[in-house]
C-alpha cells in the first residue's frame, strides 16, 4: 500500500509529520543557531537531537530520561557517509546527489528510506523514496533534520512542502 508522507509547517521552527492523514508526530528544530537542536515528539515519545564533540559533529538522540537511544557520527572524516547506531544495529546515512541532492538511510547497503529533491510541475518539490523494508518513523525525523537546510534554500522559508512518495 502506496502512502502519501508530508511535512508541514506548523509554526516558525516547528514541522508536523504526516504520513496519509495520519499526524505522526512533531519536529520542533532551532534553526537560527549553528547548534540545531532539535524536539521530536511522536508515538507518546519525546526524543532530544544534539550535536556533541569538541566539533559538534556527532548528533546525539536522546529520550525524556536523557537516556541516549541513538547516535550519528562520520564514517570517515572526509567521507560523505556517517554511521546511524539505533537499537544496537548500524545503519549508513548517505549524502549523495541522484540526480539531485538527496539524503538516505541504508541497510545492508539497500535504501531504507530517502528524501531528495525532485520536481513537480515545473516547481522543486520534495521526494522520499521509501524501501522495501517498513523503516521505523524516527528516520522520518532524522532525515528531515538533515535535509531541511537543503529544501529551505531551493524553496524558501515561506514554502508548503510537498512531499512524493516514490
Amino acid at each position: 500500500m502506496q502512502t502519501l508522507k508530508k511535512w508541514v509547517k506548523t509554526s516558525n521552527n516547528t514541522f508536523t509529520f504526516w504520513d496519509s492523514d495520519k499526524e505522526i508526530g512533531t519536529m520542533e528544530i532551532d534553526l537560527g543557531t549553528l547548534k540545531r537542536e532539535a524536539t521530536i515528539k511522536f508515538e507518546g515519545q519525546i526524543i532530544e537531537i544534539k550535536k556533541t564533540g569538541f566539533w559538534r559533529n556527532v548528533l546525539e538522540l536522546s529520550d525524556q530520561t536523557g537516556q541516549l537511544i541513538g547516535k550519528v557520527y562520520h564514517e570517515k572524516w572526509y567521507a560523505n557517509s556517517s554511521i546511524l547506531e539505533y537499537e544496537n544495529k548500524k545503519f549508513k546515512l548517505l549524502a549523495r546527489n541522484n540526480p539531485l541532492a538527496e539524503w538516505a538511510i541504508q541497510e545492508n547497503n539497500e535504501d531504507l528510506l530517502a528524501y531528495g529533491l525532485g520536481t513537480q510541475n515545473g516547481k522543486a518539490c520534495i521526494k522520499i523514496t521509501t524501501g522495501s523494508i517498513k523503516a521505523d518513523y524516527l528516520f522520518d525525523f532524522i532525515l528531515w533534520y538533515f535535509f531541511l537546510p537543503i529544501a529551505f534554500e531551493q524553496m524558501s522559508e515561506d514554502f508548503s512542502i510537498l512531499l512524493l512518495t516514490a
